[in-house]
């Protein structure tokens, strides 16, 4: 998360294309593991069916920082001119360095197991890893992943299916965000009002998204078992 924030503020001060492109690479580099861990986090914490709710809460909160994004970036294009900088180089340098300060606070805040949070007492720790044992056996980093382990999750038919479903989410996605959203609000011609009005739809989305999760949970559907022992 501190890379991803790295990155994200250098590229405030790139001055080509080139560069421009080169950041964008190594953003998606020190991103693409972001989202695992933190599932994987929460996996530790929770049961598989209390996990799904705070998964949901989780992804859909990108839509609602795309939404006060948004207006945060419509603030900060207030500051265009500043010291020779454009806005748009600003958005990325604050976001940037903001995202850098909670990533090292985060590292000595969130605790990555059960076992290892002294904020909780001692019945509490054990109360937790005695529910996710009974689920997955073990909470602890000292569950060792094995080759036989890695090998069993790429056997399982449920990756291949939640890939596809995932990539066939994020592209028409990115498309409405990054083409249709976009060529609709170049009517507009203040970039203030732009970035205004791209956060009424994402705050909607992210209302939806928690909405059919709570619907869900009314009426529960049991998935098929898992051949892999972590999912």
């Amino acid at each position: 998360m501190f890379s991803f924030g790295l990155v994200t503020t250098l590229q405030g001060f790139v001055r080509s294309h080139s560069g421009l492109i080169a950041t964008r690479f190594f953003l998606g580099l020190t991103e693409a593991g972001v989202f695992p861990g933190c599932f994987y986090m929460i996996s530790m914490w929770y049961k598989h069916s209390e996990a799904q709710k705070r998964y949901t809460i989780f992804f859909s909160s990108t839509q609602l920082a795309g939404a006060f994004g948004g207006l945060l970036a419509s603030a900060i294009g207030k500051m265009n001119g500043v010291r020779g900088y454009n806005a748009w180089r600003w958005i990325f340098i604050l976001e940037g360095l903001l995202t850098c300060v909670i990533a090292f606070a985060a590292f000595f805040i969130i605790c990555d197991f059960p076992d290892e949070a002294k904020w909780l007492s001692e019945d509490e720790r054990a109360y937790i890893e005695t529910r996710l044992q009974a689920e997955q056996g073990s909470s602890t980093e000292n569950r060792r992943i094995r080759v036989r382990d890695v090998v069993q999750v790429f056997k399982d038919y449920k990756i291949y299916l939640g890939g596809i479903m995932y990539f066939s989410l994020i592209v028409p996605a990115y498309g409405m965000y990054f083409h249709i959203i976009p060529a609709e609000l170049q009517t507009l011609k203040s970039p203030s009002k732009q970035l205004l009005h791209t956060s009424l739809p994402r705050s909607f989305e992210h209302m939806a998204m928690v909405g059919f999760k709570l619907n869900s949970t009314q009426f529960p559907l049991t998935p098929p078992p898992s051949h892999s022992p972590y999912f």
